[in-house]
Protein backbone atom coordinates (compact mmCIF):
# COMPACT_ATOMS: atom_id res chain seq x y z
CA UNK A 1 0.00 0.00 0.00
CA UNK A 2 1.08 3.21 -1.17
CA UNK A 3 1.97 5.79 2.00
CA UNK A 4 -0.52 8.75 1.52
CA UNK A 5 1.14 12.21 0.74
CA UNK A 6 2.53 14.31 4.17
CA UNK A 7 0.49 17.72 4.36
CA UNK A 8 2.57 20.56 5.33
CA UNK A 9 1.33 22.55 8.47
CA UNK A 10 -0.69 22.41 11.65
CA UNK A 11 0.43 19.18 13.62
CA UNK A 12 3.90 19.00 11.25
CA UNK A 13 4.64 22.70 12.42
CA UNK A 14 3.71 21.69 15.81
CA UNK A 15 6.27 18.88 16.21
CA UNK A 16 9.17 21.04 14.40
CA UNK A 17 8.47 23.95 16.66
CA UNK A 18 8.16 21.14 19.80
CA UNK A 19 11.89 19.34 18.56
CA UNK A 20 13.53 22.84 18.05
CA UNK A 21 12.63 23.65 22.00
CA UNK A 22 13.37 20.38 23.48
CA UNK A 23 16.77 20.24 21.04
CA UNK A 24 17.82 23.35 22.57
CA UNK A 25 17.01 22.64 25.86
CA UNK A 26 18.23 19.45 25.68
CA UNK A 27 20.55 18.41 23.29
CA UNK A 28 20.14 16.41 20.34
CA UNK A 29 21.27 12.99 22.17
CA UNK A 30 19.32 13.52 24.83
CA UNK A 31 16.03 14.79 22.67
CA UNK A 32 14.02 11.35 22.15
CA UNK A 33 11.01 11.25 19.73
CA UNK A 34 8.50 10.62 22.71
CA UNK A 35 9.86 13.58 24.54
CA UNK A 36 9.75 15.57 21.35
CA UNK A 37 5.93 13.75 20.62
CA UNK A 38 4.75 14.66 24.60
CA UNK A 39 6.01 18.51 24.27
CA UNK A 40 3.76 18.79 20.96
CA UNK A 41 0.98 16.84 23.19
CA UNK A 42 0.73 14.22 20.11
CA UNK A 43 1.15 9.91 19.43
CA UNK A 44 4.34 8.47 18.15
CA UNK A 45 2.77 7.68 15.27
CA UNK A 46 1.84 10.81 14.57
CA UNK A 47 5.69 11.02 14.38
CA UNK A 48 6.79 8.92 12.01
CA UNK A 49 3.80 9.79 9.60
CA UNK A 50 5.73 13.09 9.39
CA UNK A 51 9.17 11.94 9.71
CA UNK A 52 11.50 9.12 8.91
CA UNK A 53 12.96 9.54 12.03
CA UNK A 54 14.84 11.87 14.47
CA UNK A 55 17.85 12.57 12.11
CA UNK A 56 15.69 13.97 9.66
CA UNK A 57 13.10 16.30 12.34
CA UNK A 58 16.59 17.45 13.96
CA UNK A 59 17.44 18.56 9.74
CA UNK A 60 14.55 20.09 9.28
CA UNK A 61 14.76 21.72 12.41
CA UNK A 62 18.34 22.86 11.63
CA UNK A 63 17.42 23.73 8.13
CA UNK A 64 14.49 26.23 9.55
CA UNK A 65 17.54 27.99 11.89
CA UNK A 66 19.63 28.55 8.65
CA UNK A 67 16.64 30.18 7.20
CA UNK A 68 16.28 32.71 9.86
CA UNK A 69 19.89 33.44 10.33
CA UNK A 70 19.71 34.22 6.36
CA UNK A 71 16.63 36.22 7.21
CA UNK A 72 18.94 38.18 9.65
CA UNK A 73 21.83 39.00 7.16
CA UNK A 74 19.43 39.31 3.75
CA UNK A 75 18.56 43.15 4.90
CA UNK A 76 22.10 44.39 5.02
CA UNK A 77 22.40 43.38 1.21
CA UNK A 78 19.96 45.72 0.60
CA UNK A 79 21.01 48.76 3.16
CA UNK A 80 24.55 48.24 1.59
CA UNK A 81 23.33 48.97 -1.81
CA UNK A 82 20.93 51.96 -0.69
CA UNK A 83 23.68 53.37 2.38
CA UNK A 84 26.22 51.91 2.22
CA UNK A 85 28.10 53.89 5.41
CA UNK A 86 25.16 52.15 7.59
CA UNK A 87 26.09 48.75 6.05
CA UNK A 88 28.88 47.57 8.31
CA UNK A 89 27.82 48.90 11.94
CA UNK A 90 24.56 46.92 10.80
CA UNK A 91 25.92 43.78 10.09
CA UNK A 92 27.93 44.62 13.27
CA UNK A 93 24.69 44.78 15.23
CA UNK A 94 23.19 41.73 13.61
CA UNK A 95 26.23 39.67 14.82
CA UNK A 96 26.02 40.89 18.72
CA UNK A 97 22.37 39.86 18.19
CA UNK A 98 23.48 36.55 17.41
CA UNK A 99 25.70 36.66 20.51
CA UNK A 100 22.90 37.44 22.77
CA UNK A 101 20.91 35.07 21.60
CA UNK A 102 22.14 32.07 19.26
CA UNK A 103 19.71 30.61 16.78
CA UNK A 104 21.94 27.56 16.90
CA UNK A 105 21.19 24.72 19.55
CA UNK A 106 23.09 23.97 22.76
CA UNK A 107 26.23 22.80 20.88
CA UNK A 108 27.63 21.98 24.51
CA UNK A 109 25.30 18.85 24.68
CA UNK A 110 26.40 17.79 20.86
CA UNK A 111 28.62 15.24 19.74
CA UNK A 112 31.71 17.47 18.75
CA UNK A 113 31.45 16.50 14.62
CA UNK A 114 27.91 17.33 15.08
CA UNK A 115 28.25 20.77 16.72
CA UNK A 116 31.42 21.77 14.06
CA UNK A 117 28.93 20.03 11.24
CA UNK A 118 25.90 22.41 12.50
CA UNK A 119 28.52 25.72 12.89
CA UNK A 120 29.94 24.96 9.64
CA UNK A 121 27.15 25.12 7.48
CA UNK A 122 25.53 28.35 9.93
CA UNK A 123 29.32 29.88 8.95
CA UNK A 124 28.44 29.39 5.31
CA UNK A 125 25.36 30.48 5.31
CA UNK A 126 26.36 33.87 6.49
CA UNK A 127 29.50 33.65 4.52
CA UNK A 128 27.16 33.44 1.22
CA UNK A 129 25.68 36.75 2.63
CA UNK A 130 28.62 38.82 3.63
CA UNK A 131 30.03 38.05 -0.17
CA UNK A 132 26.61 39.76 -1.12
CA UNK A 133 27.06 42.43 1.70
CA UNK A 134 30.78 43.48 0.33
CA UNK A 135 29.98 43.09 -3.55
CA UNK A 136 27.11 45.50 -3.05
CA UNK A 137 29.68 47.98 -0.84
CA UNK A 138 32.09 47.57 -3.80
CA UNK A 139 29.43 48.47 -5.98
CA UNK A 140 28.99 52.10 -4.17
CA UNK A 141 33.11 52.26 -4.19
CA UNK A 142 34.18 50.18 -1.14
CA UNK A 143 37.35 49.03 -1.13
CA UNK A 144 39.18 46.66 0.93
CA UNK A 145 42.77 45.19 1.29
CA UNK A 146 40.86 41.72 0.57
CA UNK A 147 39.11 40.70 -1.87
CA UNK A 148 35.20 40.33 -1.64
CA UNK A 149 35.41 36.50 -0.99
CA UNK A 150 38.49 36.43 1.17
CA UNK A 151 36.91 39.04 3.93
CA UNK A 152 33.71 37.48 3.62
CA UNK A 153 34.79 34.22 4.85
CA UNK A 154 36.93 35.79 7.77
CA UNK A 155 34.12 37.73 8.81
CA UNK A 156 31.22 34.95 8.73
CA UNK A 157 34.19 32.35 9.79
CA UNK A 158 35.85 34.82 12.46
CA UNK A 159 33.54 36.62 13.70
CA UNK A 160 30.30 35.08 13.22
CA UNK A 161 31.72 31.67 14.17
CA UNK A 162 32.49 33.26 17.41
CA UNK A 163 29.11 34.91 17.72
CA UNK A 164 27.44 31.42 16.91
CA UNK A 165 29.68 29.19 19.23
CA UNK A 166 28.64 31.34 22.57
CA UNK A 167 32.54 32.41 23.06
CA UNK A 168 32.59 35.77 22.60
CA UNK A 169 31.82 38.47 25.01
CA UNK A 170 29.25 40.71 23.83
CA UNK A 171 30.69 43.73 26.04
CA UNK A 172 33.89 43.23 24.51
CA UNK A 173 32.50 43.71 21.07
CA UNK A 174 30.45 46.77 21.99
CA UNK A 175 33.44 48.59 23.12
CA UNK A 176 34.86 47.52 19.62
CA UNK A 177 31.89 48.72 17.52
Amino acid sequence: MARKPVLEGGKQDELLASARKVFMERGYDAASVRTITQACGCEVGLFYYYFKNKEQLFEQVFQQLLDELDARFAPLVELAQRAPCRALPACAETLLGLMEQSPLPNTAQLHWSVAAALQERACAAMERRMNELLAALAQCGVRSVLSAPMAASCIARGLGGAALSGTADAGEWNKAF
